[in-house]
């Protein structure tokens, strides 16, 4: 069953995308009267504060215009995705290009293996990765050329995550 009836969601869709932004998903949780509608949504440079309160209200008129939209109270929370959310699309890799991420993907003989690595590069269907030595760099620092530099097919990974870093 869909979360919000189907015009609803492509308005919804196309107030996130005129302001530059992905729609990433939508989730409903609660009971019918109490209602909380997730908006989680990204962009490839980031997200501010001031368009995540923009698209809030935006949405809210979009719900409140339509009856058919949430029947009872409910409350919206527009958020960007958390850290523990994988990365799914092309421009997540790119945006997080010099960033630690944790790394599941399958090796050849079909064995499942995770990692620490630093994002290096990203290009059409595979990602570039060095493996993290623990040691303080700058981020979006070259690999040094004693360090293990692996590219992995996007067919090969299982989930990729970002790791922050203090």
């Amino acid at each position: 069953m869909a979360v919000l009836p189907e015009h609803i969601e492509r308005r919804v869709t196309e107030c996130v995308e005129e302001r530059g932004l992905y729609l990433l998903e939508i989730l409903r949780r609660g009971k019918q009267d109490s209602t909380i509608l997730e908006i989680i949504v990204d962009g490839e440079s980031g997200v501010t504060l001031k368009s995540i309160a923009e698209l809030s209200r935006a949405i809210g008129t979009i719900f409140d215009e339509d009856e058919e939209a949430i029947s009872g109270g409910y409350r919206l929370e527009v958020s960007t995705p958390g850290l523990d959310r994988p990365l799914e699309h092309h421009w997540q890799y790119r945006k997080n290009i010099g960033r630690l991420v944790h790394v599941l993907w399958q090796e050849d003989e079909g064995k499942n293996r995770t990692e620490l690595f630093r994002l290096i590069g990203v290009s059409e269907g595979e990602i570039t990765v060095e493996k993290h030595q623990n040691v303080k760099g700058k981020k979006g620092q070259k690999a040094s050329a004693n360090s293990e530099v692996l590219s992995l097919s996007l067919h090969q990974i299982e989930r990729v995550t970002v790791e922050p870093e203090i």
